[in-house]
């Protein structure tokens, strides 16, 4: 054990008045915060104060590095042996992210652990990151040599420096677009969501723990500023690419701050729903299946379900789906809730329940289940509340779809397969079975895009006029096809 981690944990256990430092990773270095440090964000849990600007300007490496230059399959080694390490039980870095996660996130025990879990899984997965490669950009040797694609050859070369504005709803959407600019060879920079300030400082120090001079450790660096901040705008003037995630506000933010010809990739607010048909199912699955894409990150991911349009019988659903969510009170408990939060969600419960709706809530109200109406839904409290709608056809969706539903999760798998073509048309991204929501399959498109392309430039070789590709019947000459007038004659 390293003598960082020791007094990390002696950090952590002298802890009384809620007060965390974090470090920024910066050129393979854990910079650690002053006391008189001027970034600190309030969080549930207390305080977390991070390094100050001086600090991050001083230490910060705007260089190209080594990592455009390191071979694709070292750096998926280096991410399998990453996600190895956090596998472990007994890994102090993911004992410490949990313990973290817990206490100043708010997290419960059983969610924290499943959020390590999934970032180990989705670490150590190196032929799914090999197979990403191959579906986002097309060939899996594009970044390390030219590849021939009809009459040129092509490569993908690295935008430079991407800035990530990180979003605190769900920890392992950070880790993917972390990971979507190093297998893409980028230098990174992560910006810390005040939400969650836990999950990219960990996992940059989990580089460092395995090795903080190789190519993957020097590129990928850590910040945090504050909402609307001039030292955050400043980052930006630096930036190559920009992927931000978060709601309206955030979006804004980046699109003003950042200059002129620098692509932003936006990961927008988005909300998700499900449809259920129940003539012929187990009630009880379809049921497990819904309450588990309502649990996960209590409703605060972009994919989490939130209402149900049941095909059927849906007072008998609703009833189902209640015993499940009852289950998943104690499989995957939920996090610590904020005042607004708890009031948002009964004040839901009571508007409801004053309309005429069923109601029926858990303990402690961790979750609930109101069959309603689609015109009687005031803005969604989340809080593992599930609106239960009941539709005669799924012609009765197409005017609640728009560009900001980014999933549509079905049960039984299929049951929309005649009406994808018009549901596409309106601006959603997936269509998944229930239970699946929070798992993207390989292929599958993220909010309508394959993000890695955004983060890439493709540099092509054309072949000369000698090279006679199909359909071209003479020579490429364009002076003398301009001379003779021969366009005509150009292509079969």
């Amino acid at each position: 054990m390293s003598s960082q981690v020791i007094e990390e944990i002696s950090s952590e256990k002298a802890i009384t008045g809620k007060k965390l430092s974090l470090p920024f990773i910066l050129n393979g270095k854990a910079v650690k915060p002053t006391e008189d440090s001027e970034l600190r964000v309030e969080v549930p849990g207390g305080t977390v104060v991070f390094p100050s600007r001086m600090q991050f300007e001083t230490n910060f490496d705007s260089s190209k590095g080594e990592l455009e230059r390191t071979p694709t399959q070292e750096i998926i080694g280096f991410l399998h042996r990453v996600g190895r390490m956090w596998e472990n039980d007994e890994y102090v870095r993911r004992r410490i992210f949990i313990r973290q996660i817990r206490e100043f996130s708010g997290y419960s025990e059983q969610m924290a652990v499943a959020e390590a879990d999934l970032i180990a899984a989705t670490l150590r997965g190196s032929a799914r990151l090999w197979d990403t490669l191959q579906i986002e950009l097309g060939d899996r040797f594009v970044l390390d040599s030219w590849i021939r694609k009809e009459d040129c050859e092509v490569r993908a070369f690295p935008k430079g420096l991407v800035v990530h504005i990180l979003a605190g709803n769900a920890p392992i959407a950070g880790v993917l677009s972390i990971l979507r600019s190093i297998l893409t060879k980028n230098r990174t920079l992560a910006k810390t969501a005040s939400g969650d300030p836990i999950t990219a400082t960990q996992l940059g120090l989990s580089f460092l723990d395995l090795d903080p001079n190789h190519p993957v450790s020097k590129s990928f660096q850590t910040v945090y500023w504050p909402s609307n901040s001039p030292f955050g705008a400043s980052i930006l003037q630096k930036a190559d690419t920009v992927c931000v995630w978060g709601g309206r506000e955030a979006l804004a933010w980046a699109h003003n701050n950042t200059p002129p010809g620098i692509e932003v990739v936006s990961f927008g607010p988005k909300q998700s729903f499900c449809v259920v048909k129940t003539d012929g199912i187990d009630l009880g699955t379809a049921a497990r299946l819904v309450a588990h894409d309502i649990s996960m990150y209590d409703q605060q991911a972009c994919f989490s379900t939130q209402n149900i349009f049941v095909l059927g019988d849906h007072l008998s659903f609703a009833n189902a789906l209640s015993k499940e969510l009852e289950r998943y009170d104690r499989v995957l408990s939920p996090p610590e809730r904020s005042i607004d939060q708890r009031a948002g969600a009964v004040l839901a419960r009571v508007h409801h329940e004053f309309l005429g709706a069923t109601v029926s809530f858990g303990n402690s109200d961790s979750w609930q289940v109101i069959v309603s109406e689609p015109r009687n839904n005031l803005r969604h409290p989340g809080c593992r509340t599930a609106f239960v709608y009941k539709i005669a056809s799924p012609d009765q969706l197409l005017p609640m779809i728009d560009s900001s539903i980014q999933t549509i999760a079905v049960y039984p798998s299929g049951i929309l397969d005649n009406e994808r073509d018009e549901i596409g048309r309106y601006g959603i991204s997936r269509i998944v079975e229930a239970g699946s929501s929070g798992i993207y399959r390989l292929g599958a498109s993220h909010d309508g895009m394959y993000p890695m392309t955004r983060f890439v430039r493709f540099v092509s070789t054309e072949y000369p006029s000698s090279f006679h590709p199909k359909g071209m019947t003479i020579p490429l000459d364009m002076s003398k096809i301009i001379e003779h007038r021969q366009f005509r004659d150009l292509f079969v």
